[in-house]
């Protein structure tokens, strides 16, 4: 989270909600109820040196200092941070100034044609010429408005608590199977256990295992913006684990091939979002990274079960 802030802080120009919602997560009780109101009072994007932006930097700066100084105050902070995507809001922005444009060249055009006989057509020419200067003036107001768009890609903020109910169950999900693998590979690895127990155990940690690696799934695929409703990319304030195999040679051989089987469900299944969603750039991106990320994965099994063997 520090480098999350670190960064904003580097930039806070035209991000002064981020701002806030760093300030809003991570400020005591006291200096929020001070601040938080006064802050929430700007719903746009201030001046640099206005005075909401100004003090909400040096606020932001001091939350910054204290997480290096003392992490562990901040140890039950959750921010999950996200992008908007914004991609048919650009597409649309950039057709209406495509067809600004081709309707300014043929107002462009029809002045040329007029200009071979410029004295009688000059009211018309002039009327055309008026028409073009407008449209130019449209088309500078548009094309700020995009470059604005775009700009607003950036990283947003949202608690914890405003994920969707599926994603944050997810995650809590991941949280309390871990303690529970821990558990059952020190069960597993009692001397003199009886055979059946064992086999039982293998089951139940295996299990666990692909509910914890499927779970990071989900999570992973509504962070590459493939979220039902609203789109939003999001990577988790808590970096995802490595998730590693087992060393004991039986669990780590049903782990790899559930794992195994699941990246090519995976696969299949980002490929066909990636086909059926040409026209949505931003969506078609995500699923062909997703398919990318689970090949390389599938890879590296295949070479582990390649060295096993």
């Amino acid at each position: 989270m520090q480098k999350e802030i670190k960064i904003w802080l580097e930039k806070p120009q035209g991000r002064y909600q981020e701002g806030v919602a760093i300030f809003e997560a991570c400020a005591s009780p006291e200096i929020k109820k001070k601040y938080l109101e006064y802050f929430k009072k700007e719903t746009g994007e201030p001046k640099q040196f206005a005075p909401h932006f100004t003090v909400l930097v040096s606020k932001v700066s001091d939350i910054h200092r204290n997480m290096r100084l003392n992490p562990e105050a901040f140890k039950d902070v959750k921010l999950t941070f996200v992008q908007s995507d914004n991609s048919e809001l650009l597409a649309e922005k950039e057709r209406q100034i495509e067809e600004l444009k081709s309707e300014k060249e043929e107002l462009e055009i029809q002045i040329e044609e007029l200009e071979d006989d410029a004295e009688t057509n000059a009211q018309e020419i002039a009327d055309k010429e008026a028409e073009v200067e407008e449209l130019e003036q449209k088309l500078e107001t548009l094309g700020a408005d995009f470059e604005s768009l775009k700009q607003k890609r950036g990283i947003q903020i949202v608690h914890y608590d405003n994920l969707p109910d599926e994603i944050r169950k997810k995650y809590e999900r991941v949280r309390e199977i871990t303690p529970l693998m821990a558990n059952l590979h020190a069960e597993i690895s009692v001397d003199r256990l009886h055979h059946a127990t064992r086999a039982k155990l293998v089951r139940e940690l295996v299990a666990l295992d692909d509910e914890r690696r499927a779970a990071w799934d989900v999570i992973d695929d509504w962070a590459e913006g493939k979220n039902v409703g609203e789109t939003l990319a999001v990577a988790l304030a808590e970096q995802k684990p490595t998730l590693e195999f087992s060393t004991d040679d039986v669990v780590k051989g049903a782990q790899i091939e559930r794992r195994t089987n699941r990246l090519k469900e995976n696969i299949a299944r980002s490929q066909k979002v990636a086909d059926n969603t040409a026209e949505r750039k931003l969506i078609r991106e995500n699923a062909l990274k997703r398919v990318e990320a689970y090949k390389a994965e599938l890879e590296e099994l295949e070479k582990l079960i390649k060295k096993d063997e």
